[in-house]
């Protein structure tokens, strides 16, 4: 974390500086360091919860991230099949 911030921040108010201050208050959280029923999403630099807090994303679009990013690791192909089905039902809803 450090050397991020070493090679990516000359300004306090930069977004990398929030980000970097952002992930190093959460890592305090016992909540956010645990995962209930798996790891996939242990291995990530930044845990998808965490991402979908810092930049405000509604539920739909959490869930096509999520569902992405574990596919690998859990359900493969009917992940990614969930993914694109919430991707329609947010251009239904949301751009119809």
């Amino acid at each position: 974390m450090k050397d991020l911030k070493r090679m990516c921040c000359k300004k306090d108010d930069s977004p990398i500086q929030k980000a970097i201050d952002y992930l190093e208050k959460l890592k305090k959280s016992k909540s956010l360091n645990d995962q209930v029923g798996g790891n996939h999403y242990k291995k990530f630099l930044i845990q998808p919860f965490i991402f979908h807090r810092a930049n405000g994303l509604k539920q739909a679009e959490a869930n096509v991230i999520d569902y992405i990013l574990r596919a690998p690791e859990k359900n493969g192909k009917e992940d990614l099949k969930k993914a694109i089905h919430y991707i329609e039902m947010i251009i239904d809803t949301d751009y119809s």
